[in-house]
């Protein structure tokens, strides 16, 4: 009986250990589901012509941490904005107990032509050259434009973003704007502008960051009868002048394929220091807000709001038009002077069509804005002689494969005078 008993308890145990390691494996197994694994090694792959080195700086994600989807999230997102990478996919696996995220690029091409021209009332020009947005693998940006409006204009940029792979970036930059202007009175003013500058730029943390430097800066402007041939050049215009400035910039930005979501504001300060011609000190401010979001599964809303003021004096070259130009489409690259700036841009994009090599897209876009003497924002002839909209319509041509590959023609309607208008064609969305 005692020996029986004991084999009926041996058998018990025997049952009950059978069940208890049964649901310790099913428990270590809801709990194997329910943690997320720890990360042991993070591989990156598909990227020929982008340094590995450098797209590792903007993954937060570390080997010993465990599986953080937003964080992960975030990676893939900070990698969408990078000039190089065309998309990008995160996956997790495991083998031989040892889990690995990985992280599979798709790169476009970054050595691009540039070029616009534009056919508007009174107003033609034409440019071309071209760009390198991913220079060395490490986000170089180097860019080449020639432009002819009557007159010569370049512009030439070269910029480091993270010397050494530090936080420090570096930029130069060589302009010459020069443009001319038909006053109401038939004389032309030919605006003379040369500038080069040197900066350097430090990243707090990613989509924050401050660019600081100096320019050398040549301004005059010479003018004539618009009946005589000659243009005479008026010395009390000349100005050279050493301009400190600071551009402080954050972003939050997400991009799939040609569709934007997200924000970016930029605020500009500068103060030119005269050396040769005029005494004044000139200051100026500028702060630029852009917003984007995505409408459906095929729009995209975009939108720029740019205000600015500075001390200058009317009969000066004004620094609002430092590029030469305004951005309105149907007015074109047109001149004009003043000290205070407000500008509103929208566009409505919606995509027709859209395959693995690109899509093309209708515009709805509308620009308003003015720009004026500070003096005149207090009378009502202001809204006469500075205020200016059109809209229209337009089309983007893109190609998925080569960054910012984008082809816009808009045609804009002058809403003050549905008579004028003119056609604008560009390489890439104007913001």
């Amino acid at each position: 009986m005692l020996r029986i008993e004991h084999i009926t308890f041996q058998n018990h145990f025997r049952r009950g250990g059978v069940l208890v390691f049964l649901l310790w494996i099913f428990a270590s197994q809801l709990v194997s589901q329910v943690s997320p694994p720890v990360i042991d090694r993070i591989e990156i792959e598909g990227n020929e012509r982008t340094r590995t080195e450098y797209l590792e700086r903007f993954i937060k994600m570390k080997a010993g941490s465990s599986v953080d989807s937003l964080l992960i999230e975030n990676d893939l997102r900070r990698l969408r904005t990078l000039a190089g990478v065309g998309n990008v996919r995160a996956s997790v696996f495991s083998f031989d107990t040892i889990s690995v995220l990985r992280y599979h690029i798709t790169e476009r091409y970054t050595l691009l032509p540039v070029g616009d021209f534009g056919i508007t009332e009174d107003n033609f020009w034409v440019g071309g050259g071209a760009m390198e947005s991913n220079l060395t693998g490490r986000g170089i940006y180097v860019y080449g434009f020639y432009r002819y409006n009557g007159n010569h204009a370049f512009h030439m940029i070269y910029r480091d973003p993270y010397v050494l792979g530090s936080k420090w970036g570096s930029e130069i930059q060589i302009k010459r704007f020069p443009t001319l202007e038909t006053t109401g009175d038939s004389i032309e003013i030919l605006n003379l502008f040369f500038d080069v500058s040197a900066a350097v730029r430090y990243e707090f943390r990613y989509e924050n960051d401050l660019l600081a430097g100096l320019s050398y800066r040549e301004q005059s402007y010479r003018y004539r009868l618009a009946s005589d041939e000659e243009i005479a050049k008026d010395p009390a215009t000349e100005r050279n002048s050493i301009v400190p400035f600071a551009s402080w910039e954050l972003s939050r930005l997400d991009y799939h394929d040609f569709y934007v979501s997200g924000w970016r504001n930029t605020m500009h300060a500068e103060m030119a220091i005269p050396v040769a011609g005029a005494e004044k000190l000139i200051f100026l401010f500028h702060e630029e807000f852009r917003f984007y979001t995505r409408l459906g599964k095929k729009g995209n809303f975009a939108s720029r709001i740019l205000l600015g003021f500075s001390n200058e004096d009317q009969t000066l070259f004004s620094p609002f038009i430092a590029d030469s130009y305004y951005n309105f489409r149907g007015i074109g690259y047109r001149v004009a002077k003043g000290n205070a700036v407000g500008l509103i841009n929208l566009e409505y994009r919606f995509t027709l069509y859209e395959n693995k090599l690109g899509g093309i897209q209708s515009v709805i876009f509308s620009d308003t804005g003015f720009l004026a003497k500070s003096a005149d924002l207090t009378e009502t002839r202001m809204m006469r002689n500075t205020f200016h909209s059109f809209a229209g319509p337009g089309l983007r041509l893109i190609y998925k494969k080569a960054y910012n590959a984008v082809l816009s023609i808009d045609y804009g309607f002058n809403l003050q005078d549905l008579r004028h208008g003119g056609w604008v064609v560009g390489w890439g969305q104007y913001f």
